[in-house]
């Protein structure tokens, strides 16, 4: 919903499954959402909040130990990050995320780390991959 522009819908759904994940206790996926919808929000709505769920995403990755929810709640932050205009501490963060990805051998992560990287070194503004 979110890509092709239905940004309320998409936001409505996540948060429903946010909702049920809550109840089950499956923090994985309210973590996988609590990032969507933040980036969502951020990204495509300049909504200040939207970061902030993020974070939460990530402390809830860090704290059950998700390895790969952390790995894109970071990616997730520093996009956001990049678009405010904040290009060195993005820069900085996806090279961090790069080393740890690459250490503990998610090489996908890794790849769209460095990616964006290479996107901020042109001047340009990573693409908004979540």
């Amino acid at each position: 919903c979110a890509k092709i522009g239905r940004y309320g819908e998409a936001i409505e759904w996540l948060e429903r499954s946010s909702a049920a994940a809550t109840q089950i206790g499956y923090d994985s996926l309210i973590a996988q959402n609590e990032r969507v919808l933040g980036f969502v929000e951020a990204w495509w709505l300049d909504e200040p909040r939207g970061r902030d769920r993020i974070v939460r995403a990530l402390e809830i990755a860090e704290a059950g130990a998700y390895q790969w929810d952390e790995f894109q709640a970071r990616h997730a932050l520093a996009l956001v990050d990049a678009k405010r205009g904040e290009r060195t501490a993005a820069r900085a963060a996806f090279a961090e995320l790069e080393r740890d990805a690459e250490r503990s051998g998610h090489e996908a992560a890794a790849v769209e780390a460095r990616v964006a990287i290479a996107a901020i070194d042109r001047g340009e503004l990573p693409r908004a991959a979540i």
